[in-house]
């Protein structure tokens, strides 16, 4: 799911494809998160919120997951 968003883009998913592919993503953010892979969890929480979703509570995600990998200034940003 995630490659096939990735390679054709969000916008270009059907209606019915998008929840599914943002779901996706903040699911397998969570799990990498849950072993201790910050890096592919940012990862996938960008790709997340440059699909134009804008959750305040996302943004909060991010942070602290910087500050997690131990990225103070990406973490403030």
């Amino acid at each position: 799911v995630k490659r096939c968003g990735v390679q054709v883009g969000p916008k270009a998913l059907d209606a019915e494809q998008r929840p599914v592919y943002f779901a996706t993503l903040k699911q397998l953010a969570a799990d990498a998160e849950a072993r201790g892979d910050y890096e592919a969890a940012i990862a996938d929480l960008r790709l997340f919120l440059e699909g134009g979703t804008s959750e305040l509570e996302s943004f909060r995600k991010m942070a602290d997951l910087y500050e997690k990998n131990k990225d103070p200034l990406n973490a403030l940003l």
